[in-house]
């Protein structure tokens, strides 16, 4: 199935209309990306065949579907990749330099050991 198919089965499992969908983007504040009326027509029908990362994750949003597999649709991730893999999450990563992989792997490790002793029960 095309992008444009999928997106415009998945704005009518909502309910939607291209406008609705315009609205909804642009009454939420953490959507951070303006969703036209054409530019959604332009999607629908295939005519844009890989919209920004942004615009796709907008558009999961309003219509409360993957992310990933919109990426995937739009041909940015490999339609076999397992989303439970975080591959998807580290593309482009070999075209940062030591120091941007260290900072990357310091916020892991930030991460990882906050959410350990979070869960760690009280003693």
């Amino acid at each position: 199935m095309s992008l444009g198919n999928y997106l415009r089965e998945a704005r009518e499992r909502n309910g939607m209309t291209l406008r609705d969908v315009e609205n909804a983007a642009k009454s939420r504040e953490d959507i951070g990306a303006e969703l036209s009326t054409g530019y959604l027509s332009l999607l629908e029908r295939d005519l844009v065949k890989q919209p920004s990362p942004r615009i796709l994750h907008a558009i999961a949003q309003v219509y409360h579907e993957g992310y990933i597999h919109l990426m995937q649709l739009a041909e940015y991730l490999p339609a076999n990749l397992p989303t439970e893999s975080p591959a998807y999450a580290f593309r482009g990563a070999e075209l940062l330099d030591g120091g941007q992989k260290q900072q990357i792997q310091d916020n892991i490790d930030f991460l990882l050991h906050r959410t350990r002793r979070v869960r760690r029960p009280n003693t």
